[in-house]
């Protein structure tokens, strides 16, 4: 099951405070270019798509992998 954007966004903050570091603004620009593509697509899901591309890259919160 997908988080909300809100839950999503709230991982993402913690996350890059447990890890600070530029893939906390790439993974929202991540989104919001998801969103943009899904809108774009028929069949696909623009929220969906948003809120996986914000959180992509969660488990760097525990380091760089």
């Amino acid at each position: 099951m997908l988080p909300t954007i809100d839950e999503a966004l709230n991982e993402l903050e913690i996350a890059g405070q447990i890890n600070p570091g530029p893939w906390v603004k790439h993974s929202i620009n991540t989104g919001v270019a998801a969103k943009n593509i899904a809108e774009k697509i028929p069949g696909l899901d623009p929220e969906k798509a948003y809120i996986v591309g914000l959180v992509h890259d969660i488990g760097r919160r525990v380091g760089k992998a």
